[in-house]
């Protein structure tokens, strides 16, 4: 450190700053020293990405972004003086009297007509200016944003409007009517359903949805237009995540959120760890290596904390278990008749035969309906009594979902159901009915050994097989099916390749050059575990079960 201070007393002797200052070669620079004084002392931005400053003894320029984090003034540093055509570039941390040591020296090192001390005020007058500036920087962005929520804020006539809609008799029947105008067409359950998991986000326990189809099949159309009849302020919407994104969130950004992953085959394993713990214990923390205020390298520890229901799409036949667990899987319908109905649609909308403003009078209805619920803590009366029945895979999980799932519609119903002592909102006997209706698919298909998709290819291969004269013990091939079912090889190849792997069908004779003849080895009732599922819970839901005692 003596060193140091005698090599700026050398400097600052070698010549005489005042009567050199102006001596520069460079009229650029020269000119850029004789501006206005009125400059002086103060920052100039001159364009978004530079800020300047003229001090005492040379010009200074910061490029780039200030820090956000307030206890760093890390910058990158330009520093123009008389004699040096020259840029002095430097990176330091202005906090960090360190990195202003190496600054001062090198400056004194490639300039002895500067003074020194006059550099090191004028570093301080810059800190000190900069502090002043971030700070106002951020409270305009703060209001900025302060500003956009108060325009979304519900005027008295759209809150009443809401709340009279919540208030009217079939409500789920009459939401789901919306979620048609808004351009959803067909998938009457499946879209209510998502409607109940994308507004969980207000809820203790929020829930999860993953929808499953073939590609093309309008997966994305799907939770998009699901995701726009949310308020836009309460929205998530990413298409990709890297492996440690989910750590550095900041604040409360994820904090009654709806998270839309708008592709969940991009994610890889270190984002699917993250995200399945973000679901499940509501935070993720990590311990990183960094450098203090006084450049020690030390641990720190850092916590994410999140609260958020969440939407994606996939293309995968089997997504990967501890992700799968934690969500509401369905399966979007892939049907003949569904492809025409969407098509009609696709074709009334060209033609302009479409309303647009009903469709946006909708969107906006559904998204101030849920600006004005509120959070509820939910119990059910007959919670103990609607069970799951044993022989399904993640019962457990499975049966949280379930739970959580009667829980929001109740929520949605909050102007409508009853709350007992403390304040808790009552579900209904309509309630469960409710929910049982549309849970059922994501119960079945939880329970199927095959996905959405290839469950849909296999009931229509059986219903192709009984067709032909042999019945059930026709053989096929991979291209008969394609041929007659009019499909891609691609498409065919790959549920082949499922139904093989769980014994579905066999191959009976062939090779692998001129191909094989299958047969379908089991004939599994999907219809019957449907109907079983509903027995099951009509027996719990009996129109004459006792009522609630107050």
């Amino acid at each position: 450190m003596e060193q140091k201070k005698i090599n700026r007393i050398q400097a600052e002797k070698l010549g005489n700053p005042e009567k050199n200052r102006l001596h520069s070669k460079s009229g650029r620079v020269r000119k850029c020293i004789r501006s206005p004084d009125q400059n002086s002392g103060k920052l100039f931005l001159r364009n978004a990405h530079i800020i300047s400053f003229r001090g005492k003894a040379a010009i200074y320029e910061i490029a780039g972004r200030l820090p956000s984090d307030f206890g760093s003034m890390k910058i990158t540093l330009f520093i123009i003086t008389p004699r040096n055509i020259k840029k002095h570039r430097f990176k330091p941390d202005l906090f960090d009297p360190e990195d202003v040591e190496k600054c001062l020296e090198s400056v004194a090192a490639s300039d002895t007509t500067v003074s020194i001390a006059e550099v090191e005020t004028d570093i301080a007058e810059l800190t000190l200016l900069l502090e002043k500036y971030r700070e106002q920087h951020f409270e305009i962005d703060d209001n900025a944003k302060q500003a956009s929520m108060d325009k979304r804020a519900l005027s008295p006539l759209a809150e009443k409007a809401a709340m009279k809609f919540l208030k009217s008799e079939n409500l789920l029947n009459k939401i789901n009517l919306l979620l048609e105008t808004t351009g959803i067409i067909g998938e009457a359950k499946l879209r209510i359903a998502l409607f109940i998991i994308a507004s969980s986000y207000k809820i203790p326990y929020p829930l999860h949805g993953i929808v499953q189809g073939d590609s093309g099949s309008g997966k994305s159309h799907l939770i998009n237009a699901i995701m726009h009849c949310i308020p836009p302020e309460d929205v998530i919407n990413v298409t990709r995540i890297t492996s440690k994104s989910l750590y550095y969130f900041q604040g409360t950004m994820l904090m009654n959120k709806l998270f839309v992953i708008q592709d969940f085959d991009g994610l890889n394993r270190d984002s699917r760890f993250a995200l399945r713990e973000l679901q499940s214990a509501g935070f993720v923390s990590s311990s990183l290596t960094l450098k203090n205020s006084f450049g020690e390298t030390a641990s720190q520890f850092r916590k994410v904390k999140a609260h958020f229901a969440s939407l994606s799409a996939t293309t995968l036949t089997e997504i990967f278990y501890d992700n799968e667990s934690r969500s509401i899987v369905l399966g979007i319908d892939e049907s003949a008749e569904q492809t025409e109905e969407i098509i009609r649609y696709q074709n009334r909308k060209r033609s302009g035969e479409t309303d647009v403003k009903k469709q946006d009078c909708a969107i906006h209805l559904l998204r101030n309906c849920i600006r004005v619920l509120k959070s509820f803590e939910v119990i059910n009366p007959w919670a103990e009594s609607v069970s799951l029945p044993l022989n399904l895979p993640h019962k457990r999980r499975l049966n949280q979902q379930f739970q959580d799932f009667i829980a929001q519609i109740t929520i949605l119903h909050q102007f409508q159901r009853r709350k007992d002592k403390c304040g808790r909102l009552i579900s209904t006997v309509e309630d469960l009915r409710n929910a049982i209706e549309l849970f059922i698919p994501a119960i079945v298909l939880k329970a199927d050994d095959l996905d959405s998709s290839t469950r849909q290819f296999f009931e229509r291969l059986k219903k192709w097989v009984i067709a032909q004269k042999s019945g059930n013990e026709t053989t096929f091939s991979e291209n008969d099916i394609r041929l007659s079912l009019c499909m891609s090889k691609t498409n065919i190849n790959r549920y082949f390749r499922v139904l093989k792997k769980v014994d579905y069908i066999k191959a009976m004779s062939g090779c692998a050059n001129r191909g094989y003849k299958y047969m379908i080895s089991y004939w599994d009732n999907r219809k019957k575990m449907i109907s079983e599922l509903q027995k099951h819970f009509s027996a719990k839901t009996h129109p004459k079960m006792g009522k609630i005692s107050h």
